[in-house]
């Protein structure tokens, strides 16, 4: 039997955990003019993190954007439990037309229906893709790829890992430029460790050692500031998933990941709406919890009345 093996309340939670990180990464960066290491070291942005470490704000505006590889570990992890290694011909062909129509029926009409209120708000037209859709191409870029990466073995996925870290370490250390850093950042290409990861816990677990619990979490706290280490944070941030997992369950991160795709959809109306007609910066604490509390309003209007939304909370507490 393998060891450490997530069950379907702790992947819940996790994905309560990754879709809060994601919210307020997306509405408090723009405030709180600190941005993560993901792709490029900054020492300006690492010493004010640094600064003010004890600061909630702080804190996710300089690391929320973990909340990305939580989910791409998550759904790497989840297409192997669910399919294993088994897609080939008719199989592969379903797998992916079922899965390009749901990133289509997620994304282009709400991107669609952004881009009118946007105009309409900000005076400002123009094709605009807002924070969290940028992702809709890096998923499906994964599921492309899923198929292939399930029938590999697992020495071939470790490499593939530690390239994507090398990988990485180019873009931190070298002069790639803006642009090569900001396409790397909306493709597969400086994510898909985590995906890998997902899908190598998932085919064999991980380990429970009391010590693997305490070194884990503290070497994904000191990648974040310690530049040599930033490379190995989307390793990092998958393991400390597994590390962490049955301390996040609880019914508001069970709950809030039940909804976390409707409130991965909205948040980004809801921030377009508050950054227009609030003084945002000038209250952060409270437009943020006013932020928290609208999506979670409308993200349980949508997955509770949205047709074909079928994922329920019942679900999740019977398995």
């Amino acid at each position: 039997m393998r060891v450490g093996v997530l069950s379907r309340v702790e992947c819940s939670a996790l994905r309560g955990v990754a879709i809060v990180l994601i919210m307020l990464y997306n509405f408090v960066r723009h405030l709180i003019h600190i941005d993560g290491n993901e792709m490029r070291f900054s020492a300006e942005y690492t010493e004010m993190f640094c600064r003010h470490w004890y600061e909630p704000l702080y804190v996710v505006s300089f690391a929320g954007w973990t909340g990305v590889c939580v989910f791409l570990f998550l759904s790497g992890y989840g297409l192997y439990a669910k399919y294993g290694d088994g897609l080939r011909g008719r199989e592969a062909v379903a797998f992916y037309r079922l899965h390009l129509v749901k990133v289509a029926w997620m994304s282009l009409p709400l991107m669609a229906l952004y881009y009118v209120l946007n105009g309409m708000v900000t005076g400002r037209w123009g094709f605009v893709l807002p924070g969290p859709y940028w992702f809709f191409p890096l998923i499906l870029e994964c599921y492309l790829v899923f198929p292939v990466l399930a029938r590999w073995k697992t020495e071939y996925l470790g490499v593939m890992a530690v390239a994507g870290m090398a990988f990485n370490a180019v873009c931190l250390y070298c002069p790639v430029g803006e642009t090569f850093a900001w396409f790397v950042k909306q493709h597969i290409f400086g994510w898909y460790v985590s995906f890998v990861m997902g899908i190598v816990i998932a085919r064999h677990g991980w380990r429970d050692e009391w010590w693997f619990r305490i070194l884990i979490p503290a070497a994904l706290c000191a990648s974040l500031v310690v530049k040599p280490l930033t490379v190995t944070t989307d390793m990092l941030t998958a393991l400390t998933c597994c590390v962490l997992a049955r301390l996040c369950v609880n019914r508001f991160l069970v709950w809030t990941g039940a909804i976390s795709s409707s409130l991965f959809l909205l948040h980004a109306f809801v921030r377009l709406f508050l950054y227009e007609w609030m003084d945002c910066e000038g209250m952060v604490y409270m437009t943020t919890a006013l932020f928290l509390v609208i999506t979670f309003a409308v993200g349980w209007l949508h997955h509770r009345y949205m047709p074909g939304n079928r994922f329920s909370l019942r679900k999740v507490r019977a398995s």
